[in-house]
């Protein structure tokens, strides 16, 4: 039926949603592998989003099957008191899925100066994209997790610490787990110069206040040089150990994807990321403006009123014009440049 149809031959979960899809351009009866077309459609009938929570879930199905697809590459076959599982870095699994390309993850000075030669690139909006950027990211990966160990894909996900001990004078080059013990020293580590980033910084209140990559990368230098110098070891990175149903391992064949579904699954994935990115950027435009209209509507529904000196709550004294908004103004290029970052960094390179 595929070669009839001219469409990739799909397995498990994604070929079932193939075959179901079929009904909206004809009508058929299925005996065994044989399809009887009973009737075939002038026009196809719209697609229904039978998701709860609609475009929302748009990725999940997609990143799913990318990460599965990983299972034969980098599983391990671990001891026997152990599942088999794979262990992936955050930046691992955002190549792997698409959420971005290599420039994302390979983002230094450097790069910026030469890539953004014919572009006025502010450190504001640099440190814009990549929080929001983070922040979808993580978005799909958690929920990515969350949906491979509902459906029993995975048994659980846990985050490692990868930790390198300092001997004579040097860092060893090699590196191990952290156990739970040093887990827990790293985290009051981590609170402890968290702490003090909020005393030099107001607008600093928890981790997610750290987005800034310059910052994030003062803030684990920090931690590191405490770690070092009270426990000899640092942190070196953290990576996601995803420990994987044995029923999967034994027949991990059923999630392989075709060349054809993986190109297709990341561009999906990477198109909905980057799109999405771009109408987040057009919004908050929008409803900057918006705040700067309601302040001079305001001003405008107030000016011709009579005020008590003594109120506290008046807007404003009957001024021949509005007081200047004092609100956050994103510069003119904003979206320009935030566009162009989710060009270059984000989407796909052919």
């Amino acid at each position: 039926m595929c070669k009839l149809l001219d469409e990739p031959q799909r397995v498990g979960s994604p070929r079932d949603r193939q075959i179901e899809d079929w009904r909206r351009f004809f009508k058929y009866d299925k005996q065994g592998h044989k399809f009887i077309i009973l009737e075939v459609y002038a026009n196809s009938t719209p697609k229904e989003d039978g998701r709860s929570k609609g475009n929302k879930s748009i990725y999940i199905e997609y990143t799913s099957s990318l990460l599965l697809n990983e299972l034969p590459v980098h599983a391990f076959i671990a001891s026997a008191n152990e599942r088999n599982f794979i262990e992936l870095t955050d930046k691992e699994i955002k190549l792997i899925i698409g959420l971005c390309n290599q420039y994302y993850i390979d983002e230094n000075e450097n790069m910026f100066e030469s890539l953004y030669s014919n572009k006025i690139i502010t450190e504001f909006d640099k440190n814009d994209f990549y929080s929001r950027a983070t922040s979808k990211h993580n978005e799909i990966i958690e929920s990515t997790f969350k949906h491979l160990t509902k459906n029993n894909k995975c048994l659980e996900i846990n985050k490692i610490y990868k930790i390198s001990e300092k001997r004579s004078n040097r860092i060893s080059s090699s590196t191990r787990a952290a156990s739970n013990y040093e887990e827990n020293i790293i985290n009051r580590v981590n609170n402890l110069v968290l702490n003090e980033f909020i005393d030099k910084d107001k607008t600093i209140v928890n981790m997610r206040s750290i987005h800034n990559r310059k910052m994030q990368k003062k803030f684990y230098n920090r931690a590191n040089e405490i770690l070092l110098k009270e426990y000899n070891w640092s942190v070196d990175y953290k990576t996601n150990k995803i420990v994987f149903n044995d029923d999967i391992i034994i027949d991990e064949s059923r999630y392989i994807l075709t060349e054809y579904e993986q190109i297709e699954y990341l561009a999906i994935v990477n198109k909905a990321v980057h799109d999405f990115l771009d109408t987040q950027a057009e919004n908050k435009i929008i409803k900057q403006e918006e705040k700067r209209d309601a302040y001079y509507a305001k001003y405008d529904t107030n000016k011709n009123k009579s005020y008590d000196k003594h109120d506290k709550n008046r807007f404003a004294p009957p001024f021949p014009f509005p007081p200047p908004y004092e609100g956050f103004i994103l510069h003119n290029f904003y979206v320009e440049n935030q566009k162009y970052l989710s060009d270059l960094l984000i989407k796909l390179q052919d």
